[in-house]
């Protein structure tokens, strides 16, 4: 039988997606992804949560899960960069067009 999707916003999923929106802008509106992750990580923490794992070490290792391969962000980096040049003013640090 297939798991049916809720219609609530889980907590690894908006977790996810204010990651992605802060680090990786470009992927914060593909669903599929944000999909994959979350599922895998609420799987991988219920299933921890099942066989006696502490919640604090289950959750945990499901964020893990969850931020795998996304550690690095090119846009933050650039952001960074913008942000300690003396010659851009702070109300210019983020745009619209990102």
């Amino acid at each position: 039988m297939p798991k049916e999707r809720k219609n609530e916003l889980s907590y690894f999923n908006a977790a996810l997606l204010h990651f992605l929106r802060e680090y990786h802008p470009h992927l914060a509106d593909n669903d599929k992804l944000v999909r994959m992750r979350t599922d895998a990580a609420e799987e991988l923490f219920f299933s921890l949560v099942y066989t006696g794992t502490d919640i604090f070490t289950a959750h945990n290792l499901a964020l893990e899960e969850l931020y795998t391969g996304l550690e690095f962000s090119l846009y933050h980096l650039i952001y960074d960069i913008i942000r300690e040049n003396p010659r851009v003013a702070p109300n210019r640090y983020r745009t619209s067009s990102i």
